[in-house]
């Protein structure tokens, strides 16, 4: 079982990059994003 930064509980691989995204988002909304988040969302781009 994983856990996002917020402390849910999260079941399903779906449930896991919707948390993801939302944390990237949030991230976003504070500071310019890094090469790790850029990676991350071109990564999600292509699948």
């Amino acid at each position: 079982m994983h856990h996002d930064r917020y402390g849910l509980r999260l079941t399903t691989a779906s449930d896991r990059a919707a948390a993801e995204a939302a944390n990237l988002i949030s991230d976003r909304l504070h500071r310019r994003p890094s090469r790790r988040d850029l990676a991350w969302s071109q990564e999600v781009a292509r699948q």
